[in-house]
């Protein structure tokens, strides 16, 4: 247990850079580490305060019918569920893939406490998430029920193990698909198409019992209850614990917790070091043969290597590409879905009604979760000195890797929005706008991705996961974009007599000159800051 203990710990100092944070002499890092802890906490506490005030809303119903055990189910499904779907895309590189494992496997230990502590690492991370859902929900819960102390003490023993169960499904399903993948040549494109398939699929389904949910706000039935427990059993055996204090039923679900978790790091143990050597070894491309020689421009060149970088990276394509792939896949759902059953779908009136006049801004939510440039500089790595050595100027450098980031988002706009237009019918000017903001708000993320990363930049990465997902470069990133979303819609949804057409026309204005700005930046300060990296 001890080896566990102190392997975790140096890949928990690692993965957050802690070490590095702690260890810091230069004064200027330091201030930049201490921005970092404030921007994370007030991310926090931004975060509880929103799943608190869900949480609230949800409980004022279940109060009315007497089933305030439901609001805690709920919730527990609800982080189980985004356990599943995020550790899903996790395993490549964080179980399988991973940048130190010949360090690792170098270690005198036995494989299955390398695979323990790998999945605990999943589990600590996923850890906080069902904290920031579960930790409000449970204060909501307290305020109206009042429990006894033997709640507290169950609720929060169980906390830790609500994940557990989620992330060796996840991990399963993530081991089958590497499992197979190994074997092929093409083992990463592989890997994306059954991983993409596999998370539609999974959220498709779960939109297929979206009207259960839905009636949820407006009439509680024993059938949606039913519903839930069928899709996942152990919220049914935390209802009874947190219920009626049921410790036959505690100890049901940790012991199943428990169980699964050393049946897989058994049974995985077993496999570990096959998948990851097929995973990271280099085939031969048959016989080489030198064909005639090609010369690119600096910008062409760069652009083909950044986007075969893009491509040959899963865990950055599952990121960066699941809004894009949503987005195609909803918009061809549309095409099989009559255009009153969408309206009658969505609730909220006014949505119902400006539908047509929202769609851009609909569009929109998943362009900007389709920002490649927040972590592509960072993961040139240790190869970053050839960049700088190059006489290359560092806006060409940065261009190449927006060119691969609207190669992504304006084709799938042009396409979908095509369709969107078989669907809908729109006027002219709500045409145009359908495509003229959607295209404003992929120029303004690939822009704010640069700039942030610039900013930001992590060149000591041990794991593609580090930068492409917990860096501070990609959450700035991330949450920029959706606020630059969400705020024009606020304004639309709660500002009377608003020229709505001509309101978005600002927005894609506003954009266009953040873009102009950005640029500016990107030209005089990023070299700046590329060349001192």
């Amino acid at each position: 247990m001890s080896k566990i203990w102190y392997l975790l710990k140096v890949q928990l100092l690692q993965f957050f850079g802690i070490n590095k944070a702690i260890h810091e002499k230069n004064p200027k890092q330091k201030r930049k580490w201490i921005a970092i802890l404030i921007g994370v906490i007030i991310g926090i506490v931004y975060l509880f305060v929103v799943s608190f005030t869900y949480s609230n809303i949800l409980a004022s119903v279940f109060e009315k019918v007497d089933k305030m055990e439901l609001l805690l189910t709920l919730m527990m499904a609800v982080s189980s569920f985004t356990t599943l779907v995020l550790t899903m895309y996790k395993a490549n590189g964080i179980l399988f893939g991973f940048k130190d494992y010949d360090l690792l496997m170098a270690l005198p230990m036995k494989t299955s406490l390398v695979v323990a502590s790998r999945v605990l690492l999943l589990n600590i991370l996923n850890g906080a998430i069902s904290i920031i859902i579960m930790v409000p929900a449970c204060i909501v819960y307290a305020m109206k029920v009042v429990p006894d102390i033997t709640f507290y003490m169950l609720f929060i023993i169980t906390l830790f193990f609500i994940p557990l169960v989620p992330i060796v499904v996840a991990t399963c399903i993530g081991s089958v698909v590497m499992m197979i993948s190994a074997r092929f040549k093409y083992a990463n494109l592989l890997n994306l198409v059954i991983t993409f398939t596999l998370l539609v699929l999974l959220i498709g389904g779960l939109m297929n019992i979206g009207t259960g949910i839905g009636d949820i706000t407006s009439n509680i039935s024993v059938g949606f209850v039913e519903k839930v427990y069928d899709i996942y059993p152990l919220t049914k055996m935390y209802s009874e614990v947190i219920r009626q204090n049921n410790f036959l039923y505690f100890i049901s679900f940790i012991g199943i917790s428990i169980v699964s978790f050393l049946l897989y790091i058994t049974i995985i143990g077993v496999k570990f070091k096959s998948i990851n050597t097929n995973l990271m070894t280099k085939r031969r491309n048959g016989r080489f043969q030198m064909t005639k020689q090609t010369q690119s421009s600096p910008f062409i060149a760069l652009y083909r290597k950044e986007l075969k970088r893009y491509f040959t990276t899963s865990i950055y394509v599952l990121n960066t590409g699941i809004g894009i792939v949503f987005y195609t896949v909803l918009t061809f759902g549309l095409l099989f879905i009559e255009t009153d059953k969408i309206t009658e779908m969505i609730k909220i009136s006014q949505v119902s009604t400006d539908l047509n006049k929202l769609l851009p801004l609909v569009v929109s939510i998943f362009i900007v979760m389709t920002c490649t440039t927040m972590s592509s500089i960072s993961l040139e790595g240790k190869n970053l000195w050839i960049l700088q050595s190059s006489p290359i100027p560092v806006p060409i450098i940065c261009f190449s890797k927006i060119a691969v980031n609207l190669t992504i988002t304006i084709p799938a706009i042009f396409v979908n929005n095509i369709l969107i237009l078989l669907v809908f019918q729109m006027s002219f000017i709500e045409s145009i706008m359908l495509f003229v903001l959607p295209i404003s708000y992929a120029l303004y993320i690939a822009f704010m991705g640069i700039v942030v990363n610039l900013r930001f930049p992590n060149f000591d990465w041990m794991n593609e996961v580090t930068v492409v997902k917990q860096s501070v470069a990609s959450l700035i990133a991330i949450i920029a974009g959706l606020i630059s979303v969400i705020i024009p819609f606020a304004i639309i949804m709660t500002v009377t007599n608003i020229n709505q057409t001509l309101f978005l026309v600002c927005c894609c204005l506003v954009l266009l000159i953040l873009c102009m700005f950005m640029y500016g930046y990107m030209k005089k300060k990023g070299e700046l800051i590329f060349k001192n990296s």
